[in-house]
């Protein structure tokens, strides 16, 4: 179960945000808060800090940086773009605010396991600075294109019957990319799969 706490300055924006994680039943929603003020009396909580880009930005994020702990920042890139940020050590990402439920979900698995995480097309703010992550290892054997279109929409949060209707095929064979990708990325989960996949840039959660 991971733990989250998200922060937006309009009570709309925190509502929203919390009834989109709250459709996982492996999160657990701790708190939503909206007042700087009200951060630095949370800052030793040990969660997952889900961030709306907001006009306190700056303040936000450079004060989640004073340790390490996992941070997406959620925005559009007009509102990150430019801004100086400084993102705490270990996971971290940001994102589109038109991102999918299940973009959502993968995207804060990720930054949780201590992933770099970026939107195709996003402005990294500040720490822009901070390099990309490494991919780190290799593919056993490269996908195929249909495990490669399989990768992504695990990335995206469908299910195998999801994924078989979007590609016009079965869920046979969905399940059988899904064991394909497990062996070449030696992984044991969807979530572990993504994370291997985002390392090697496979896929962009």
């Amino acid at each position: 179960m991971i733990q989250v706490a998200i922060y937006a300055e309009t009570a709309v924006m925190r509502a929203g945000l919390a009834g989109l994680v709250s459709q996982f039943q492996d999160f657990e929603i701790l708190f939503t808060i909206g007042s700087v003020e009200e951060l630095e009396e949370r800052l030793d909580d040990e969660v997952a800090w889900v961030v709306h880009a907001g006009l306190g930005l700056e303040g936000v994020v450079n004060l989640l940086a004073q340790k390490p702990r996992p941070v997406l920042l959620i925005g559009d890139d007009e509102t990150i773009a430019g801004r100086s940020v400084t993102f705490p050590a270990g996971g971290w990402g940001v994102v589109r605010n038109t991102i999918s439920a299940g973009g959502l979900r993968a995207a804060i698995l990720a930054v949780s396991e201590g992933l770099i995480v970026q939107s195709p097309g996003t402005g990294t703010p500040g720490r822009a600075a901070l390099n990309a992550a490494e991919p780190e290892g290799k593919l056993l054997e490269p996908l195929t294109e249909r495990e490669q279109m399989v990768l992504e929409k695990l990335a995206a949060g469908l299910a195998n019957k999801q994924i078989a209707q979007a590609l016009d095929i079965s869920e046979n064979t969905v399940k059988f990319h899904i064991s394909s990708i497990y062996s070449k990325l030696n992984a044991s989960s969807r979530t572990d799969a993504l994370r291997k996949g985002a390392k090697l840039g496979l896929v962009a959660l």
